[in-house]
């Protein structure tokens, strides 16, 4: 389920096939009328990072703190006066560098989000011979089709029978001639 207030995401997402709701995540129409039965975790993903703290807040109760994640603040220069106290924050997502402007500005070049399984003749050692550092693994799906979210405390451990959902950059073909 998507939740956001911007009409044009949430319709390309109901294209893309997603349930989606056009709404603030902090008010009440989601807490009272959007069914969110079968909805284990959540992932706050907003630009701002005080709302994704208080969506993480408000919603600890009902999935439970180690179900609830937000991307990194976004800048992490500005210290402690300026960024949200840590113990009001969720997990965070990923690592500690990929924010919401990191997200934006891999979309804007061309990253695109795959989907590789490991297997005894795909390694993990070949996944990171391939793709290096240009690959942030964000997601580990497991035999089961069980979602692991990759965190900034709990980096990914890819095992064989594993598929790993990541964001790469692809590469820009060269015109020949």
């Amino acid at each position: 389920l998507l939740v956001e207030t911007n009409y044009a995401n949430v319709a390309a997402a109901k294209m893309d096939g997603l349930r989606a709701e056009c709404a603030s995540i902090l008010s009440e129409h989601v807490r009272e009328e959007i069914d969110l039965a079968g909805i284990g975790r959540m992932l706050a993903m907003t630009a701002n990072d005080e709302v994704n703290a208080l969506a993480v807040r408000e919603f600890a109760h009902l999935f439970g703190r180690a179900n609830v994640y937000q991307l990194p603040p976004w800048d992490r220069s500005s210290g402690r006066r300026a960024s949200v106290a840590e113990h009001l924050r969720g997990r965070l997502l990923f690592d500690r560098t990929l924010n919401h402007d990191e997200l934006e500005v891999a979309y804007r070049s061309g990253s695109a989000l795959k989907k590789t399984h490991l297997t005894a003749e795909f390694t993990y050692a070949d996944f990171l011979a391939r793709y290096g550092d240009s690959a942030r693994i964000l997601f580990l799906l497991d035999e089961t089709k069980r979602l692991h979210i990759c965190t900034a405390d709990k980096p990914p451990e890819p095992k064989a029978s594993q598929s790993l959902v990541f964001l790469v950059r692809e590469p820009t073909s060269v015109p020949v001639g």
